[in-house]
């Protein structure tokens, strides 16, 4: 997917507070096994890296390890 789409949706996620704007959680990283990305809404191949950031709410995030470094970027133009 395009870097502009991702971010795009992305910044409308974090307006809607689909996304938080905090960081605030802990995180891990493991293969994708057909998980739905919470940045970009696309499923996480099995040959894709997949983040984890486990919080109280929501208390799971799941990302594309690119899509968790644009969100990381872009909730801090917030």
């Amino acid at each position: 997917m395009d870097d502009a789409v991702v971010r795009q949706r992305i910044r409308r996620r974090i307006a809607d507070g689909t996304l938080p704007r905090d960081g605030l959680g802990a995180l891990s990283a493991t293969n994708g096994a057909g998980e739905t990305c919470d940045a970009c809404a696309v499923l996480v191949s099995t040959r894709q890296t997949l983040d984890k950031l486990a919080r109280v709410d929501p208390p799971v995030l799941q990302f594309h390890s690119e899509c968790f470094w644009i969100w990381r970027v872009e909730r801090n133009r917030v």
